[in-house]
């Protein structure tokens, strides 16, 4: 939500506060107007901007992301397709890290097979190009055009806590998850499902919103799969 927007609507509590006060009106009616118009529309416009701002990051990695495997082709060093890989990626501190790299390891969603990130075993020339830590917190990654992990970090380098998914499936980015909480719980997070369908259940009110209060960005944004579906823009 934009700051213009936020300004507006405080003005115009203000101004009817200001009414209540000319008329006579006693602090009680005036903290009751507060507490049932002011404080409830503020908190939602910051709840909007926190899940706006989180999609906004999504939909950033996930264009990057795009962008670095494209490169890759173009150099003859393209991704092998699997058919689903899960990038796990933590930073913290403005360092950068796959969680999950070199495992090769599998797990079934659904119908889905998804692996992890396998070294130069991934990429057509054999050598690794995922990287696996980048520190970004001294500015510019110098090896952005060789790493997909530092080719990311690099885009980002005001970003300095968060945790994002990215699933890459048939080589191409079906979807990418960010949260600003280090230690969410990955269960709770959508997955391949829910990219592949355009909808979750994992945002059981509002999406982009875990049931704990968790502001959770994705990339393309998803909808509610029980029904009501409630957009931050």
């Amino acid at each position: 939500m934009k700051l213009r927007t936020i300004k507006k609507a405080a003005a115009a509590v203000m101004a009817a506060i200001c009414c209540l006060m000319c008329t006579g009106c006693d602090a009680y009616l005036i903290s009751a107007l507060l507490s049932s118009t002011f404080i409830p529309t503020m908190t939602g416009y910051a709840e909007d901007s926190r899940i706006t701002s989180a999609n906004s990051t999504a939909a950033q990695i996930k264009y990057r992301t795009t962008e670095f495997l494209t490169k890759m082709d173009a150099a003859r060093c393209s991704f092998i397709s699997k058919p689903t890989v899960k990038v796990e990626i933590m930073v913290n501190g403005g360092k950068w890290e796959i969680l999950n790299a070199d495992s090769d390891h599998v797990a079934y969603y659904d119908s889905y097979s998804v692996y992890t990130p396998d070294g130069g075993n991934d990429w057509y020339d054999g050598n690794d190009h995922w990287g696996r830590y980048c520190d970004a917190s001294g500015g510019s990654c110098a090896d952005r055009d060789r790493y997909y992990l530092c080719y990311v970090a690099d885009s980002f380098l005001d970003l300095k806590n968060g945790y994002i998914e990215v699933w890459v499936t048939q080589g191409k980015v079906t979807g990418v998850t960010f949260t600003e909480k280090l230690n969410v719980e990955k269960s709770r997070l959508p997955d391949v499902n829910d990219f592949m369908s355009g909808y979750t259940n994992k945002f059981p009110e509002r999406s982009g919103k875990l049931s704990d209060g968790t502001t959770v960005g994705t990339s393309p944004m998803l909808g509610i799969a029980n029904g009501y579906v409630y957009y931050a823009y």
